[in-house]
């Protein structure tokens, strides 16, 4: 009779004991936050081969990294430019060679001589290695070593791309340590983050800036790091941590010069915190408690330098505002706008910042009050943007651009909003989320694409209806645009032919209506022209707020 061999080692494997431990095992694999940022990581990577994608394919009609006029991109460019390549902030070569005219904020002003930049200078400063390495690239490769080739340019975007990956790890994190403050599961506290900083890209204005050269994710990085920075220090009182939180905050208000409210968060809480409890922490006296607050405030306030002997260089002054007299009204009379406006309101075109807001507010007095600051701030900068009368929509932007860099509180405020509500709607509420994430995808498409106005209220149907036909309101735009082009080639009577069939098939476009009251004109047909133009104008009275 044969005997049975066992194997002792898979017995041993099999026991109860050992696989109890192999599942613990499993468990503490996928509730580390280790994989997330692994997930976040790849994340970044695939942004910046759709970056390369989307330029390759020149959606609506242009590559997407470039640089042109008018005024915000061009200066922030140029800023960075004319200092890694002749150390000056004379922009005039910079300005010539990308088409910025010398007018509006690009003026030349008399007291120096050198063309105007109204734009704080974080940005074209962080640029700068990526902008030399992108240059020594072209150098190597044979292109013009110039600063403006191929290498170049694709550094200067790609920065954003990065900038974008380490502000997303740094809110993850911010939101890890966050949610160990709350009475929630390990994995609700590893996942739910992820799920939020992932969303924040195509639900917000975050994704599409993500893809500009302009500050916006730089600004977002540097609030991520400051908000990460400041909630591991906030108990210590150590010289050089909150010296390096106020290098960090000063750095913040560099990249957005509105974000230097966000410098007054910090002092905030401790006031907060020394109310409530009434006293100092117990490893400090009281004298290096302020001097450590106070070393913060003096540090912070003195990494603002360069930004002051720019304006010297440039207006002839070390402090100003830029842009001129009245570009602030208080009160704040258009927050309305600011946050419900067709013309790129915020709650409007990215509905989520509204459910982080609510979030927000649910956490109030939770996590020892710390968010309370934070919150108020975040509404300072809304408030800051409604005492804008002639830019609280920032002309042409997708949404509110200008909060992008604010996106770092309210996205604690969306990992709250899905914490502190029942457990047993999570999916739903994350269902919610990826509609709204859907949502403002398919609008900055229409925005990208030129389908909607880039500095204008909308109509219901480019709210609305043309969200659901793309196709549709693609093809009307594409006829507006061949009837433009006859229109330039002498061709105003094909043009009017053209764009009265189009009319026919899609019915009243205000790109359409101003093609055609373009032609009729150009045929010399007058009175047609006038009565296109009164058509448009019903048109447009159909705007909404």
């Amino acid at each position: 009779m044969p005997m049975k061999t066992v194997n002792y080692n898979n017995a041993l494997e099999a026991s109860p004991e050992n696989l109890a431990q192999s599942a613990a095992s499993k468990a503490r694999v996928w509730t580390s936050p280790k994989w997330p940022m692994i997930i976040i990581c790849i994340a970044g990577a695939a942004l910046f081969a759709l970056l390369l994608a989307m330029n390759s394919a020149s959606l609506g009609g242009r590559k997407i990294i470039h640089i042109t006029c008018c005024y915000d991109a061009p200066s922030y460019f140029s800023t960075g430019h004319a200092l890694l390549f002749h150390h000056s902030f004379d922009l005039s070569s910079e300005f010539e060679a990308v088409g910025q005219p010398f007018e509006g904020w690009s003026s030349i002003v008399p007291a120096t001589g050198r063309p105007a930049s109204v734009f704080a200078i974080g940005y074209s400063l962080l640029e700068i290695p990526f902008l030399a390495v992108g240059t020594g690239l072209d150098a190597l490769t044979h292109h013009p070593a110039d600063g403006y080739s191929t290498y170049a340019l694709t550094a200067y975007y790609g920065a954003n791309i990065l900038f974008v990956t380490i502000a997303l790890l740094c809110l993850y994190r911010l939101l890890y340590e966050l949610g160990g403050q709350l009475d929630i599961s390990q994995e609700s506290r590893v996942w739910v983050p992820l799920f939020v900083v992932l969303a924040m890209l195509p639900a917000t204005s975050l994704g599409y800036y993500a893809f500009s050269p302009l500050p916006h994710v730089a600004g977002f990085m540097m609030l991520s790091i400051f908000f990460l920075t400041w909630w591991r220090i906030r108990n210590s009182n150590s010289w050089w941590r909150w010296a390096l939180l106020g290098v960090l905050g000063g750095l913040t208000a560099l990249c957005r010069w509105q974000d230097a409210v966000y410098l007054a968060a910090p002092p905030l809480c401790e006031l907060l915190h020394l109310y409530k409890t009434r006293r100092i922490p117990e490893n400090a006296s009281v004298a290096k408690w302020l001097g450590v607050r106070a070393l913060y405030c003096c540090v912070g306030l003195l990494t603002l330098t360069p930004q002051l002997i720019e304006w010297k260089a440039i207006f002839g002054h070390y402090l100003l505002v830029p842009q001129g007299p009245g570009f602030f009204q208080f009160p704040p009379r258009f927050v309305p706008q600011v946050l419900f406006s067709t013309q790129h309101g915020w709650f409007l075109w990215t509905p989520v910042t509204l459910i982080c807001i609510i979030g927000l507010l649910m956490a109030w007095n939770r996590v020892e009050g710390y968010l309370v600051p934070w919150a108020l701030i975040l509404f300072a900068e809304i408030a800051l943007m409604g005492a804008q009368p002639t830019d609280w929509h920032g002309y042409e932007s997708f949404s509110i651009r200008s909060l992008t860099c604010s996106l770092a509180v309210a996205g604690v405020g969306l990992a709250m909003f899905l914490w502190l509500m029942p457990k047993k709607i999570l999916p739903l509420l994350c269902v919610v989320v990826a509609f709204c994430a859907l949502y403002s995808t398919v609008f900055a498409a229409q925005y990208r694409l030129d389908l909607i106005p880039k500095n204008d209220r909308l109509l219901s149907t480019e709210l609305v209806h043309d969200k659901l036909y793309m196709r549709q309101a693609y093809a009307r735009s594409r006829s507006a645009q061949r009837g433009e082009a006859l229109i330039k080639k002498g061709n105003a009577a094909g043009a009017t032919v053209s764009l009265n069939k189009s009319l026919a098939q899609y019915g009243d476009d205000r790109a359409l209506l101003k093609a055609l009251a373009e032609a009729y004109a150009a045929d010399g047909n007058t009175a047609a022209a006038e009565e296109t133009r009164e058509r448009l104008a019903k048109l447009l009275d159909k705007r909404l707020f």
